[in-house]
């Protein structure tokens, strides 16, 4: 790339890739964001009305250059941006520019023009309305950023329609149509050529003083939980009467300078619709945060899509949303992460739409995937993960550059936010560097509300839900029970932490606080996800009283949270010395930190004391003790699962493998009889056994407690373990059962690669068993051959070819 300043403060940018076409464009930093109460709706009149005539042409000219270039020029306008783009024939780069000069400074802007674009714009803003898909990302926005730049609407309001003027179309554009914050670039054209031609068209515009003032537009007070008509909320969320917000036209300067500032909140819009749609958002980081790539392959991770996605290369089909959600529950009608990103803040979250009856189990859903990506180990995001979706994100990056018009938007918007291009192949490695402590550590900093970007926003969770809304609890408390964004649960403690100096957060006085000072205000820093304060008074806690058994299990768990893994083992270490008899998390946390026989003995451990806690919980009788009492049986059967599967995987060569087996399986029947993995995991031991009639019945039992609950049940096994219980059926020849269990999976989504290749596989051995009778024979292969071409289709279609069912044939 070469970037080239005119001497008024224009950039030229170019890259000379080889081609019979060339794109060029023309980018304004302008945008809803920079709009006030009295310019609303400018940007989007704007736009359409670009290419409608100039001062030298009349709109009939305009039109009739047009179509000779070929017609594939558009202007569109953003919240940071309004774009004149291009894609033209490489002999026609002097008309184009000249054209875009000419629309850009010369425009006539005509009255009845003006009129028919606010007619038209009217009937648009009316049909998106109609769509939840489209007019919700556009909410999120007033809502996150109430009353301040990018919370300002990209569409004009109604009512402010017949407000926009050709005067306020000229004076926005002599407001913000400024050399240094225009950018000219081009793809396919030589450097020098570009910039002659710029600097003919464009170098005679004076240069205008900077805007280098800034001080913060005042905010109204309004509530951040509110339920609103679509008539109220036209005024909440783009007009505002200069009366009530500001008694005169902020300076222009301030409204370039302003920073985005987050705040959160939840607007409900109830209304008969066949589905609820529901945003839960969050504060994201701004394009020039090094932590951008992170969050990037953590929205592939998470991915998402539609009920009827048919999968294939940047559709989800492996993704966290789309195996976790999609799959599990019949009933989301689609489930996707988003990330929008500026240039000073940003919003990550995930939107779901299902039917009105399963509204409070929606945001269950999400809340624990939002959870799942904050941790390691079980449940928690993985190293295969992490691969795939850095393997998509760079071959979505690369493949959308081979976009002549893409290459130019990215070549435009990053000299216009940054100065300079950052090439395909420097992104490319710095995706490659992301480890999996960077992606958990800003999955921490998004989802727990702990983001600070120079807006200062409030880390608070976005919820914005549309639709049939009785039965959706209370989003934001759901939100608070995950530990998702900053609540007010610890507004007290947060104040009192913000008053305090940085000497005061870093030298603590011994003789000021006490261990038990420090315990409940680092418990509290720990609620409110402040691991780094948490960790700087957990250290001084210990330096206080070095033996401390809650102070250093405390601060292992924080060190955890930090990614230190090396400093929380010796901490656990050392807890475990001083206390070995009491308290079994620390040996958890010590399970999930060692391997092989090591994370047995801790896993043992801490097995052991939870057992002698279970046999406490037994003898109390009360309803509450009952509740507990089921709570640790699952984590007890969930413990020694883990350490069954580290002596059939780990420690499968150690001579007492086969022994231990049985003994863990033993104890996880007699504790927690009702977990259905507990029952799958003794048909494997039994299958490597040799010893199938027992297998069978396990899998029976297993199968028995959960196949006959209704779809969305939170107790229905997930998705890859009813895949691996068909594969253990498929095993045992038990083909009805395993044909039972692929007909549910199918019901909740029929395009699984992995679905149709076990029904095939099914057939396919039902068919092998049946070869004394003909006739069933060749029905059952046929539709082994008919389930394995549907399996190699969806196959073709997906970025993981691992088999070939044909071969089968």
């Amino acid at each position: 790339s070469l970037i080239s300043s005119l001497p008024n403060g224009i950039r030229v940018a170019t890259e000379n890739t080889p081609g019979h076409f060339s794109a060029v464009g023309v980018y304004v930093d302008a945008g809803s964001r920079y709009e006030t109460p009295q310019t609303t709706g400018v940007s989007h009149i704007l736009d359409r009305t670009a290419f409608k005539g100039t001062k030298t042409r009349t709109s009939e000219q305009t039109q009739a250059i047009l179509e000779s270039l070929g017609g594939n020029i558009m202007c569109a306008s953003s919240r940071e941006a309004i774009m004149y783009q291009s894609a033209i024939f490489s002999q026609d780069l002097p008309k184009i520019i000249e054209l875009f000069s000419d629309v850009i400074r010369n425009p006539l802007i005509d009255p009845e023009e003006v009129a028919e674009q606010r007619r038209t714009a009217l009937y648009e803003i009316q049909e998106i309305w109609q769509k939840p898909e489209m007019i919700m990302p556009e909410l999120l926005h007033t809502v996150a950023y109430k009353n301040n730049t990018l919370g300002n609407p990209m569409l004009c309001p109604e009512e402010r329609l017949n407000t926009i003027t050709p005067e306020l179309i000229r004076d926005y554009m002599l407001t913000w149509y400024r050399p240094e914050r225009i950018v000219v670039a081009a793809v396919g054209a030589k450097h020098e050529d570009v910039v002659e031609l710029v600097s003919n068209h464009f170098g005679d515009i004076p240069r205008s003083p900077d805007f280098n003032s800034h001080f913060s537009l005042p905010l109204s007070v309004t509530s951040s939980n509110y339920k609103q008509s679509k008539t109220s909320l036209y005024k909440t969320i783009t007009t505002a009467a200069s009366s009530i917000l500001h008694p005169k036209q902020p300076a222009t300067s301030t409204i370039a300078t302003q920073k985005a500032h987050y705040t959160g909140g939840t607007l409900l819009l109830d209304k008969s619709q066949p589905h609820t749609h529901l945003y839960i958002s969050f504060e994201g980081l701004s394009i020039h945060d090094p932590d951008i790539y992170a969050l990037a392959i953590l929205q592939m991770l998470l991915g998402g899509g539609g009920s009827f996605s048919a999968g294939g290369p940047g559709k989800g089909m492996y993704t966290r949303l789309f195996t976790n959600v999609l799959n599990q529950y019949s009933w989301v009608e689609s489930c996707m992460c988003f990330n929008h990103c500026y240039t000073d803040s940003g919003l990550f979250g995930i939107m779901a739409s299902c039917r009105p009856e399963y509204n409070r189990a929606l945001v269950d859903v999400i809340a624990k995937q939002f959870e799942s990506v904050t941790s390691y180990g079980r449940g928690g995001v993985t190293q295969l993960e992490l691969a795939r979706a850095k393997n998509q994100l760079k071959s979505s990056l690369l493949m959308n550059l081979e976009s002549r018009m893409v290459q130019l938007e990215d070549l435009g918007r990053q000299v216009q936010v940054h100065g300079f291009k950052i090439p395909a192949e420097v992104m490319c490695k710095k995706i490659d560097d992301v480890t999996l402590e960077d992606l958990v550590r800003v999955a921490r900093k998004i989802i727990r509300g702990d983001v600070v970007n120079e807006g200062q926003g409030t880390g608070q969770v976005t919820v914005v839900a549309q639709g049939n809304l009785s039965g959706l609890p209370d989003v934001v408390k759901i939100c608070e029970r995950y530990g998702l964004g900053k609540h007010s649960g610890s507004k007290w403690l947060r104040y009192k932490i913000e008053k305090m100096s940085t000497t005061d957060k870093n030298n603590l006085k011994t003789d000021s606080y006490t261990v038990s000072d420090l315990l409940p205000k680092i418990s509290s820093l720990i609620d409110t996800c402040d691991y780094q304060l948490a960790l700087q008074f957990a250290k001084r806690a210990l330096s206080m009283e070095s033996n401390n058994i809650m102070v250093l299990e405390i601060l292992g768990m924080v060190e955890i949270e930090l990614g230190m893994f090396d400093d929380a083992k010796e901490h656990f270490l050392k807890a475990i010395s001083i206390s070995p008899n009491q308290g079994y998390s620390k040996y958890m946390y010590m399970g999930q930190l060692c391997e092989g026989l090591e994370a047995i003995k801790n896993f043992q451990c801490g097995v052991n004391l939870m057992i002698d806690e279970h046999k406490s919980i037994t003898s109390n009788k009360s309803s509450s003790s009952q509740d507990s009492q089921e709570s640790l049986n699952r984590k007890i059967s969930t413990a020694l699962c883990s350490m069954i599967e580290i002596y059939l995987t780990d420690c499968c060569f150690e001579s007492d493998a086969e022994s231990k087996c049985e003994e863990y399986l033993n104890q996880a029947l007699e504790i927690d009889p009702i977990n259905p993995e507990v029952y799958q995991l003794l048909a494997s031991v039994r299958l490597s056994q040799q010893r199938n009639e027992e297998a069978k019945i396990a899998l029976e039992k297993s199968l028995s407690l959960w196949i006959n609950l209704e779809p969305g049940d939170p107790l229905i096994p997930s998705y890859d373990i009813r895949i691996s219980l068909v594969k253990l059926l498929l095993e045992l020849s038990q083909y009805t059962q395993a044909l039972s269990v692929l007909e549910i999976l199918q019901k909740e989504n029929d395009q699984i690669v992995d679905i149709w290749y076990l029904y095939g596989w099914c057939y396919y051995c039902m068919g092998q068993d049946s070869l004394q009778n003909k006739e069933d024979h060749l029905v059952h292969w046929e539709d082994a051959r008919d389930c394995l071409v549907t399996c190699e289709k969806a196959s073709y279609n997906t970025h993981k070819k691992s088999y070939k069912p044909s071969t089968l044939l």
